[in-house]
C-alpha cells in the first residue's frame, strides 16, 4: 500500500533526504579539476614481441580527477607510420593505451609518439624510440 505525503512536514523530511541522497553521490563522484598543471605524460619505448611483433604503450596520469582527457598515441617505423589509436576519458584522472603492430624482418626503428589534451589545454608530445636489430 502506498501512502501519499499530506503534511508539509513529511514531504520536506522526503525532500531533504532526497538531497541528502544526491550530495552523497556528488561527494562519492570526486569533483573534477580544470588545472592541468597536476598531470604528466609518459610512453614506453616500443619493444619487440615474440620477434613477429612490436608493442608500446603511454598514458596520461593526473593527480585529480579530470572532466575529459583525450589521448593520442602514435607508433611510427622508420619515420613511417604505422599506427594510431586515440582515447577520450571521462571523469578520470588516467588515460592510456597501447599499440600492437607487425614487426617483419630487417633493421627497424620504431618510435612511439603519445600527446594529451586536458580539456583545452594540449600537454607537450614526448618521443621514445628502440632500434631493433633482427638476429
Amino acid at each position: 500500500m502506498v501512502r501519499s505525503l499530506g503534511h508539509p512536514q513529511e514531504l520536506a523530511v522526503a525532500l531533504f533526504v532526497l538531497v541528502l541522497a544526491l550530495a552523497a553521490l556528488v561527494a562519492r563522484a570526486g569533483p573534477a579539476a580544470a588545472s592541468h598543471g597536476d598531470c604528466t605524460l609518459s610512453a614506453t619505448a616500443p619493444s619487440s614481441y615474440l620477434g613477429t611483433a612490436v608493442i608500446t604503450s603511454g598514458s596520461v596520469d593526473c593527480a585529480s580527477t579530470k572532466s575529459v582527457l583525450r589521448f593520442s598515441i602514435a607508433l611510427s617505423k622508420d619515420g613511417s607510420l604505422v599506427s594510431a589509436h586515440e582515447r577520450t576519458c571521462h571523469k578520470a584522472s588516467t588515460c592510456w593505451s597501447y599499440i600492437f603492430a607487425d614487426d617483419p624482418p630487417g633493421d627497424q626503428r620504431y618510435c612511439n609518439s603519445v600527446s594529451a589534451r586536458v580539456g583545452s589545454h594540449s600537454l607537450p608530445a614526448i618521443t621514445r624510440c628502440e632500434e631493433e636489430v633482427s638476429p
